[in-house]
């Protein structure tokens, strides 16, 4: 099973002309959640986020402090 997922070809190759480039210095905006609460469904019972909101402003930095599993690295 290992070896089916490093085999894998990607649906986007890396190196595709016709890939859309996205340049950071023209994204706009924010980003926003509301009351997310997220499993993941190898986890049914384990709630990473449990009615989480936050805004994320266009220009500023936002520091994400937690303990080990607490949905850090699903925020983002």
């Amino acid at each position: 099973m290992a070896f089916d997922i490093i085999d894998r070809i990607p649906a986007i190759p890396i190196n595709d002309p016709q890939a859309v480039k996205v340049d950071p210095k023209k994204l706009k905006g924010r980003i926003e959640f509301r009351n997310v609460t997220f499993t993941y469904p190898t986890r049914p019972g384990q709630k990473i986020l449990d009615d989480f909101t936050a805004t994320f402003e266009e220009g500023k930095t936002t520091a994400l402090v937690g303990a080990s599993g607490s949905g850090k690295s699903t925020i983002i």
